[in-house]
């Protein structure tokens, strides 16, 4: 989503199309237009399922593609990326380029109206603001764990307890939308404050089954519409939900860092 914001943002400002080339793997086993309606700023979508084995012909022809763009165009991976934000490069001087091609997960191009383009389709779309539809006095909680061993150190479960303990002493009618990957943790919390906790039940955690991500995506917006979230140290995850609306962010974290951090 960062990246392709920034694209599309970038896009905008050269007057250029935008096409996505979207790899469907194992961490992200899921099309984009099972997630989202397709933006007006992008001319087209090249998947590449990368849980199949591809045909000879499918990876000559994605090699050539990526051989065309070094050869004749502007070809950027994220370590170019990296080193042009540390120079604060201006990225709309690459228009001098007929073909770019850019690849990265970074947020690497200033927008002032962050997402904009990235609209849930209709059956996501409904199954948020049924939920938010109750969120006027309503706290998100995310909690970051499985695979992101900084959030699990530096946002301990018991940042977050203390947190909503406060939330409550401060106001005894406040509810918590709860957004985390760690069934256990899920069940505890539940268990800890009962009757204040909701959660959107999810029929997959694997990052390879489409159910999964649309599950991750309600979670995502529902935060966003919370009028606080609680979030984890080095996830995007919760530095998107603010994003997303601006709402107020405060992460559980021992040392509080100067970001959300950038991992998901």
């Amino acid at each position: 989503m960062r990246a392709l914001d920034s694209a599309m943002a970038l896009a905008r400002e050269m007057q250029q199309p935008v096409t996505v080339l979207w790899n469907i793997d194992k961490t992200l086993g899921c099309r984009f237009d099972e997630l989202f309606i397709s933006p007006a700023g992008i001319a087209d979508f090249v998947y590449r399922d990368r849980t199949k084995k591809e045909s000879r012909l499918a990876r000559l022809l994605a090699n050539l593609i990526e051989k065309t763009f070094q050869k004749k165009g502007c070809y950027l991976q994220q370590s170019d990326i990296d080193g042009m934000m540390h120079r604060d490069f201006d990225f709309r001087l690459l228009r001098e380029y007929t073909n770019i091609h850019i690849a990265t997960w970074e947020a690497f191009f200033k927008t002032t109206s962050c997402f904009r383009d990235f609209i849930p389709v209709a059956p996501l779309q409904q199954m948020i603001q049924s939920y938010a539809e109750g969120f006027e006095n309503v706290i998100g909680v995310h909690i970051r764990r499985t695979d992101n061993a900084k959030s699990v150190q530096h946002s301990p479960t018991e940042l977050f307890l203390q947190a909503m303990q406060d939330e409550m002493a401060a106001d005894p009618a406040v509810g918590f939308f709860l957004a985390t990957d760690d069934p256990e943790e899920e069940e505890a919390i539940l268990k800890k404050f009962p009757g204040r906790i909701t959660v959107h039940q999810k029929k997959s955690l694997r990052r390879d089954d489409p159910a999964a991500i649309q599950d991750a995506l309600v979670d995502l917006y529902c935060l966003s519409r919370c009028k606080k979230i609680i979030g984890s140290y080095w996830s995007s995850f919760t530095e998107v939900a603010h994003l997303l609306r601006g709402a107020e962010m405060h992460l559980a974290v021992r040392q509080k860092p100067l970001t959300a951090g950038i991992a998901a």
